[in-house]
């Protein structure tokens, strides 16, 4: 049956039936007999069945996948399934998801197996304190401070208290970007982080990142949505107010500009912060 909506339908019987009880309860049983024998009610509940079984094999999959890890009740599959012992989403990335899902979520899918989305938490606030400080670690460290970073790094405001940040990296796909941006249909990164419950990092996540993120993996490309660096009007020319510090490995580490809104390359990954308002993230760390 061609553009038939079997979920419209449902919802349209369930409703009319609905008005019928109120007035004529048998009427309205004879009524869903008839519409039982018919092909439109067969063919919704197919696709009903269908979608249960989904689900059911949804979970089954996960379950199997992480057998002896989670327990059942700790996947969900929708945001109307999360609680606070959730450890594993897979289901929609509706309006606010980053803010529903508990900071003890392990791991997050919109399709499982595919595209994970990736969390990490830093510590700012108790190493460096000037640009100065974080050239000479992250070069200690092995790393390569390029372009106008060294430069750009003077004018970042380093927290002076020790705090935990909840990062999340998701990659263009995660963040919305599909075909019809291709077909010039356009897209904001920052608006669709925003609407998933997410918020722009402080521009000293860029150098913490390059200190804490040991573990990068190689040819990894981050590019750090952070809050404006404010630069004096002397430094602008070589600089954009906008630009932004991004961390780069690729065998040789580096942490060169970029700004936010230049054309990237396939497979890079965006990090922005769960917006989450509570003592965990603004509670000094002791």
């Amino acid at each position: 049956m061609e553009n038939f909506d079997s979920k419209n339908y449902r919802d349209n019987l369930a409703e009319d039936l609905k008005d019928i009880r109120k007035t004529d309860p048998e009427t309205a049983q004879q009524v869903l007999k008839y519409e039982k024998g018919g092909i439109r009610y067969q063919e919704a509940e197919g696709v009903a069945k269908e979608k249960r079984k989904a689900i059911q094999d949804g979970i089954g999959d996960l379950f199997e996948f992480f057998k002896g890890k989670y327990t059942k009740d700790q996947i969900a599959l929708s945001p109307e399934e999360i609680n606070e012992n959730t450890k594993i989403y897979n289901g929609p990335f509706v309006k606010d998801i980053f803010k529903k899902l508990p900071l003890s979520i392990e791991r997050v899918y919109e399709n499982f197996p595919d595209g994970e989305v990736k969390f990490k938490e830093i510590v700012v606030g108790n190493g460096p304190k000037t640009g100065e400080e974080f050239k000479t670690a992250i070069r200690a460290a092995g790393r390569e401070v390029q372009g106008d970073a060294a430069e750009i790094m003077k004018y970042i405001t380093y927290s002076p208290d020790s705090k935990k940040l909840h990062l999340v990296i998701l990659t263009e796909k995660q963040l919305g970007k599909g075909d019809d941006y291709y077909h010039g249909n356009g897209w904001n990164m920052d608006a669709r982080a925003l609407e998933l419950g997410l918020k722009l990092v402080p521009a000293e996540v860029g150098p913490e990142l390059a200190l804490q993120y040991t573990d990068q993996p190689y040819e990894d490309r981050l590019f750090i949505n952070s809050e404006p660096v404010h630069i004096p009007d002397e430094v602008a020319s070589r600089a954009n107010y906008n630009e932004v510090l991004r961390v780069i490995s690729r065998g040789n580490d580096k942490i060169v500009l970029g700004h936010p809104k230049q054309t990237t390359g396939y497979g890079d990954k965006y990090v922005f912060a769960r917006d989450i308002e509570n003592e965990i993230e603004n509670k000094n760390i002791n």
